[in-house]
């Protein structure tokens, strides 16, 4: 028998479209989607876990401020005023300073022999100093010593102060600076040479 094999051909190219026609109409198989399950706990130890906060201790109310000079440091927390060093008596311990409870900041300065003074700013803004006197810095206008604080003169509006050797200032609201102490180069802001014990303004 003699094969036409142009038509053969044809026929079987017919064949091979018709079987990929059908597979291409039947729906491709679609992998099935999982749900996640969400199962109620009536733990309760565990749903006091999951809520539990870490609370931080606690802090004394009021900033905290840190100054240093001569051979002390003093800290403001709570409005108190703790020292260490001369300050603190020499010890080696932390003290706190008597008579002060709503200090908002500190200024420690360094006497002649390296001795230490601090001055705390008061939230009413009346200062209070303490420590060695050598050349006036303490306002009780004499050069004895105390660990007592003693009110300033004439200062009840400061917003800052600061204390360098033998000397302090203090900003007052008005925009001005008060200083006293030693003013033998002219550290107090006046051109008079003469140290102070009472503020004055520079």
């Amino acid at each position: 028998m003699k094969v036409n094999l142009p038509l053969l051909s044809y026929v079987l190219l017919l064949c091979c479209k018709s079987r990929h026609d059908d597979a291409s109409s039947v729906p491709a198989k679609t992998a099935p989607v999982m749900t996640p399950t969400v199962t109620a706990t009536t733990n309760k130890a565990d749903a006091a876990a999951r809520t539990s906060v870490v609370r931080a201790p606690a802090t004394p109310p009021g900033p905290a401020v840190l100054d240093a000079g001569g051979n002390s440091t003093c800290l403001v927390v709570g409005g108190h005023v703790k020292c260490w060093g001369d300050l603190g008596h020499g010890n080696g311990k932390v003290t706190t300073v008597a008579d002060i409870d709503s200090a908002i900041g500190v200024a420690v300065g360094q006497a002649t022999e390296g001795d230490a003074f601090a001055c705390a700013l008061l939230k009413n803004g009346s200062v209070v100093c303490w420590g060695t006197q050598n050349d006036m810095t303490l306002p009780d206008g004499n050069r004895s010593n105390s660990h007592v604080p003693a009110p300033v003169r004439g200062i009840n509006s400061a917003k800052a102060i600061a204390a360098g050797v033998n000397h302090v200032c203090a900003l007052l609201e008005s925009g001005e600076l008060s200083c006293w102490g030693n003013n033998k180069y002219g550290q107090l802001g006046t051109c008079t040479g003469k140290s102070s014990t009472t503020p004055s303004p520079s």
